[in-house]
Protein backbone atom coordinates (compact mmCIF):
# COMPACT_ATOMS: atom_id res chain seq x y z
CA UNK A 1 0.00 0.00 0.00
CA UNK A 2 1.61 3.47 -0.99
CA UNK A 3 0.59 6.34 1.28
CA UNK A 4 1.40 10.16 1.20
CA UNK A 5 1.59 11.99 4.81
CA UNK A 6 1.09 15.77 4.18
CA UNK A 7 3.30 17.75 6.98
CA UNK A 8 2.02 21.09 8.34
CA UNK A 9 3.79 23.11 10.86
CA UNK A 10 0.86 22.48 12.99
CA UNK A 11 -0.86 25.57 14.86
CA UNK A 12 -2.97 25.98 18.52
CA UNK A 13 -5.65 27.25 16.91
CA UNK A 14 -7.79 23.82 16.07
CA UNK A 15 -9.38 25.31 12.86
CA UNK A 16 -5.68 25.71 11.05
CA UNK A 17 -5.26 22.26 11.98
CA UNK A 18 -8.88 21.08 10.37
CA UNK A 19 -8.13 23.37 7.38
CA UNK A 20 -4.96 21.14 6.54
CA UNK A 21 -6.98 18.42 7.17
CA UNK A 22 -9.20 19.15 4.78
CA UNK A 23 -6.21 19.75 2.08
CA UNK A 24 -5.39 16.29 2.91
CA UNK A 25 -8.87 15.00 2.39
CA UNK A 26 -8.99 17.58 -0.83
CA UNK A 27 -5.87 16.21 -2.37
CA UNK A 28 -6.71 12.30 -1.89
CA UNK A 29 -9.65 13.12 -4.84
CA UNK A 30 -7.20 14.18 -7.07
CA UNK A 31 -4.39 11.58 -7.02
CA UNK A 32 -6.13 9.41 -9.20
CA UNK A 33 -5.31 6.31 -7.97
CA UNK A 34 -1.19 6.84 -7.74
CA UNK A 35 -1.55 6.43 -3.88
CA UNK A 36 -3.67 4.40 -1.75
CA UNK A 37 -4.11 6.55 1.11
CA UNK A 38 -3.65 10.25 1.84
CA UNK A 39 -3.27 11.26 6.15
CA UNK A 40 -1.64 14.07 7.27
CA UNK A 41 0.76 15.02 10.22
CA UNK A 42 1.72 17.70 12.27
CA UNK A 43 5.01 18.80 13.54
CA UNK A 44 3.92 20.82 16.66
CA UNK A 45 0.31 22.04 18.19
CA UNK A 46 -1.66 19.04 15.90
CA UNK A 47 -2.59 15.29 16.60
CA UNK A 48 -1.07 13.19 14.97
CA UNK A 49 2.83 13.47 15.38
CA UNK A 50 5.25 12.66 12.65
CA UNK A 51 5.92 9.67 14.03
CA UNK A 52 2.63 8.47 15.12
CA UNK A 53 1.42 9.10 11.38
CA UNK A 54 4.20 6.76 10.02
CA UNK A 55 3.44 4.39 12.71
CA UNK A 56 -0.80 4.22 12.42
CA UNK A 57 0.01 4.29 7.95
CA UNK A 58 2.32 1.18 8.90
CA UNK A 59 0.27 -0.31 11.15
CA UNK A 60 -2.51 -0.64 8.39
CA UNK A 61 -0.28 -1.66 5.81
CA UNK A 62 1.53 0.94 4.07
CA UNK A 63 4.72 0.22 2.57
CA UNK A 64 5.58 2.76 0.56
CA UNK A 65 5.04 6.22 2.10
CA UNK A 66 5.81 9.69 0.63
CA UNK A 67 6.21 12.67 3.30
CA UNK A 68 5.16 16.01 2.04
CA UNK A 69 6.09 18.82 4.05
CA UNK A 70 3.16 21.31 3.53
CA UNK A 71 5.59 24.50 3.98
CA UNK A 72 5.90 27.28 1.80
CA UNK A 73 9.69 28.36 3.03
CA UNK A 74 12.69 26.55 4.52
CA UNK A 75 12.43 26.60 8.40
CA UNK A 76 14.36 25.07 11.16
CA UNK A 77 11.31 22.28 11.01
CA UNK A 78 12.30 21.65 7.17
CA UNK A 79 15.48 21.48 7.87
CA UNK A 80 16.76 19.47 10.76
CA UNK A 81 13.85 17.97 12.29
CA UNK A 82 11.52 16.36 10.04
CA UNK A 83 14.35 14.51 8.36
CA UNK A 84 15.46 13.72 11.93
CA UNK A 85 12.34 12.35 12.19
CA UNK A 86 11.57 10.50 9.23
CA UNK A 87 15.73 9.23 9.52
CA UNK A 88 14.62 7.63 12.47
CA UNK A 89 11.03 5.88 11.69
CA UNK A 90 13.31 4.50 8.54
CA UNK A 91 14.87 2.89 10.95
CA UNK A 92 12.13 1.94 13.25
CA UNK A 93 10.40 0.30 9.95
CA UNK A 94 12.94 -1.13 7.57
CA UNK A 95 10.44 -2.85 5.91
CA UNK A 96 8.99 0.47 4.56
CA UNK A 97 10.64 3.15 1.74
CA UNK A 98 10.07 5.85 3.54
CA UNK A 99 10.81 9.11 1.50
CA UNK A 100 10.83 12.94 2.21
CA UNK A 101 9.98 14.94 -0.44
CA UNK A 102 11.34 19.01 -0.71
CA UNK A 103 8.42 21.12 0.91
CA UNK A 104 5.96 22.49 -0.98
CA UNK A 105 7.54 25.48 -1.60
CA UNK A 106 10.53 24.85 -2.72
CA UNK A 107 8.84 22.51 -5.23
CA UNK A 108 9.57 23.29 -8.96
CA UNK A 109 6.07 24.10 -9.97
CA UNK A 110 5.26 26.23 -7.36
CA UNK A 111 5.35 29.44 -9.83
CA UNK A 112 3.50 27.72 -12.27
CA UNK A 113 0.63 27.21 -9.73
CA UNK A 114 0.92 30.77 -8.27
CA UNK A 115 0.36 32.06 -12.02
CA UNK A 116 -2.90 30.19 -12.65
CA UNK A 117 -4.11 31.35 -9.19
CA UNK A 118 -3.88 34.61 -10.12
CA UNK A 119 -7.19 36.06 -11.68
Amino acid sequence: MKTVILIASGSEAVAANEEVKGVATGLAAHLDGRYDRVACAFMAHGEPGVSAAIDGEIAVGARELVCFPYFLMATPAWSTALPALVEQARRDHPEATITLERYLGAQRAMPRLLAQLLP
